[in-house]
């Protein structure tokens, strides 16, 4: 590396007198009178900028000189002539120095005087005294920018007579301070973390410029090629860690080499804590990216956090902890691709002074959502099932030309825009499936399913799937496409209307038909209203029961129940079926609603008969299970229970008579997931217990009320109170429920509470 050259300063001045020389030319002065012009050069002492003008020598003058212009101020000392002032000088200082025969005070004023408009501008008036007196003054903007200028110091007459012989000799030297170079950025002694920005201006009033070189540590870094009078240049360089001065070198087409002033500089380093990210995802992914960062400054915040994913900048919420500390996250959107593939990215971190540091890069495999008829893939997304809605069998493709259109879309979270979009027609195929590449892991996606299935000598029918949670739990939908022969279908169009009779759009029309053998309601088709509310669906009439579940992307809207579809005379009128909100058998309100999940749970003591009606929002298949089992210390004893795999149903079970004056819990399970559950009390009504004899039985009430008579002893009558209803309850004179004895709900324990602070409150007043 070249080494920064020492000797950079032009330097010339004129040199100065010896005091044996000084003292002839004062004597000769006050003898002779004399004009001396020469070439002055004068020079900046701190930016090694010269100036060069005409110096005059100072007038001398004599009594009668001044008895004849007495009356105005004389213009003496020394005079620059002829500059133009065009730059801004940090500093612009006078030093004066004038003699004069006697220690009379003298006036004198310091300024420019502009040529082109004779006007003199005074920078200030001061008054002197003594033989020898200097003064520094600070020149203002005045004089900046004006042509054609002189600068030079004016003396008055003095404070008393001028005497014969009397003179002054006024001698001023004029130091400017003018920033030839100017350090714009950074500051000194500037912390900051591994890139940083120079940016330096150059000046030059009589040549231009040439190069400027930038020095790091007195050793030449880089050197830039410039022009004009006037120069920003700018170098951007990185740091390692460290302590660094630096300082640059700016030379003109002459050769007139000028340095600057040397500053410090301190690069630190962001330390970069626990970062998180998952090693491997899918394309379309909803994944988080944390980092937890501490700053090295105690005055310089985080202004900006990106992740950089992929070349792509993503802006990150940033966390002020304290003490410096700060987490950066940002949740991101995996972007598509077309094949497994390693994408990398890392973490900016951008203080509030523009500096900035990057993490270490990480990579992150993004697996390509390939989807297909599973001829090339098999992990399953759906089995489907062309059944015969009637005998509940396959339905043979090829004879009966069956069809099965499948388009699906998958969504990642939040999202409108599908990543995946498949569409398949399966012709004559009455088991159709679709299939995925790979497992999902732990990504998560929206999926939305339109299945359309027809056959000769069957109805159109459609099941649809909407906004459904696809995660690696749920893959494998194994759906049954129940397709009514055309011989016993009645199509009807279908209208909903909210509860202000208004159409609703995109709703979800779960049709459950009943099959009584099984003693169960199964989803048979799901159609989907449009932009007026209607959509069309296939039935058998008269003799067919059917519910109807509404849905709307996870809500449940109405449900109807026992229905009989019935047109007088398809072949002259549409057969319509009208739904609205207001004329629903199970209020929405009425369900248990859980993740993608509905459901109602009821026991009829007459019957014994456990039921609970279900929906799936979404339309998918989901196994569920209504599973009763006995309430004591070993809990695995099965009562009864009912399975259903379908998008909605109703399961049912009823309790064995065996089973009396026990307590039994149901329980909903769905996908082997517990969504709810209650506890039924099997107690016998006491009329069943004890039929007429109930009457009789009823006479040991009198033996408390023969005990309430015996003492007049409040806590004696209380006591015989609590026998009492002890004796009613435990011989189930009383139905007092699930909870006889203890629980929260226990009719016994409220009335011993209730007895005895009516007993410290009566023994109190006494």
């Amino acid at each position: 590396m070249l080494k920064k050259q020492e000797n950079r300063k032009k330097t010339a001045c004129f040199k100065p007198f010896s005091a044996t020389i000084m003292v002839f030319l004062m004597i000769m002065l006050t003898v002779i009178p004399f004009v001396f012009s020469a070439t002055q050069i004068f020079q900046d002492t701190e930016n090694n900028y010269t100036y060069t003008g005409v110096i005059t020598s100072p007038e001398n003058t004599t009594d009668e000189d001044w008895s004849t212009r007495a009356t105005s101020n004389r213009t003496k000392g020394i005079v620059y002539e002829n500059f133009t002032i065009n730059f801004i000088p940090t500093t612009a200082t006078w030093q004066h120095r004038y003699q004069k025969e006697s220690d009379a005070s003298v006036s004198y004023n310091v300024g420019c005087f502009n040529h082109s408009s004779s006007a003199f501008i005074t920078i200030f008036t001061t008054t002197g005294t003594g033989s020898a007196v200097t003064r520094n003054d600070t020149i203002l903007v005045d004089c900046l920018n004006v042509s054609n200028l002189s600068i030079r110091t004016e003396f008055g007459e003095g404070v008393g007579a001028v005497g014969t012989g009397h003179y002054y000799e006024g001698m001023a030297i004029l130091n400017f301070s003018e920033d030839r170079i100017t350090l714009n950025s950074p500051v000194d002694n500037y912390q900051s973390l591994s890139n940083v920005s120079f940016n330096i201006t150059s000046r030059s009033l009589t040549e231009t410029l040439k190069n400027i070189t930038l020095y790091i540590n007195d050793t030449v870094n880089e050197t830039i090629a410039i022009s004009g009078v006037e120069d920003e240049t700018i170098f951007n360089k990185t740091f390692a860690l460290g302590s660094y001065n630096w300082s640059v070198y700016m030379c003109e087409n002459n050769d007139s080499c000028y340095s600057s002033e040397t500053r410090d500089l301190n690069i630190s380093a962001i330390s970069f804590n626990e970062e998180y990210w998952v090693n491997e995802t899918i394309e379309g992914d909803s994944v988080l990216f944390t980092i937890n960062v501490t700053t090295p400054f105690e005055n310089q915040r985080i202004s900006q956090g990106n992740l950089i994913y992929n070349s792509t900048s993503y802006a990150g919420t940033i966390v002020d902890l304290g003490n410096d500390n700060y987490t950066v996250s940002r949740t991101l959107t995996v972007p598509t691709v077309s094949a497994d593939t390693n994408l990398s990215f890392y973490w900016q971190i951008i203080l509030e002074d523009s500096s900035e540091q990057n993490s270490t890069t990480r990579n992150q495999t993004v697996n390509n959502l390939a989807i297909d008829d599973c001829s090339s893939y098999g992990v399953i997304l759906m089995n489907l099932s062309l059944l015969d809605e009637d005998l509940q069998t396959l339905i043979n493709g090829a004879t009966y030309d069956t069809s099965v259109e499948v388009d699906i879309d998958i969504y990642p979270l939040g999202s409108i825009s599908p990543i995946i979009e498949f569409y398949q027609n399966y012709s004559q195929d009455n088991n159709p499936q679709v299939c995925l590449e790979n497992e999902l892991g732990d990504s998560s996606y929206t999926m939305d399913v339109q299945i359309y299935y027809t056959g000769n000598s069957y109805s159109s029918e459609y099941y649809h799937i909407q906004s459904y949670s696809l995660i690696n739990d749920t893959l494998g939908q194994n759906i049954d496409l129940l397709d009514l022969n055309s011989s016993n279908a009645q199509e009807f169009k279908i209208v909903f209307r909210d509860e202000s009779f208004l159409a609703v759009e995109d709703a979800l029309i779960q049709i459950q038909r009943k099959y009584v053998n099984e003693g169960e309601f199964k989803t048979v088709e799901i159609p989907i209203t449009d932009s007026q509310g209607e959509t069309t669906g296939s039935f058998r009439v008269s003799d067919t029961v059917y519910t109807i579940v509404v849905t709307r992307y996870g809500e449940t809207l109405g449900t109807f129940s026992d229905m009989r579809p019935y047109c007088q005379n398809p072949t002259l009128e549409e057969c319509i079926i009208n739904l609205n909100s207001f004329a629903t058998s199970i209020e929405p309100e009425d369900y248990t609603v859980g993740d993608d999940f509905a459901f109602t749970l009821s026991y009829n003591t007459t019957s014994r008969l456990i039921s609970s009606s279900f929906t799936v929002p979404s339309g998918a298949t989901s196994t569920v299970v209504l599973n009763t089992t006995l309430y004591d210390n070993i809990g695995d004893t099965v009562v009864c229970s009912d399975t259903l795999s379908s998008s909605s149903g109703t399961l049912s079970c009823t309790v064995p008579v065996t089973y009396t004056n026990n307590t039994i819990i149901v329980e909903v399970i769905k996908d082997g997931e517990l969504q709810g559950h209650a506890i039924i009390s099997l107690q016998v009504e006491p009329e069943d217990l004890y039929g007429a004899s109930i009457v009789f039985l009823g006479l040991f009430l009198f033996f408390t009320v023969i005990g309430v008579g015996i003492s007049d002893n409040p806590m004696l009558t209380g006591l015989f109170i609590i026998i009492g209803a002890i004796l009613l309850i435990g011989m189930n004179l009383i139905d007092t429920g699930t909870s006889g004895f203890i629980g929260a709900g226990a009719t016994f324990l409220w009335i011993v509470v209730v007895v005895v602070v009516v007993l410290v409150k009566g023994a109190r007043r006494s």
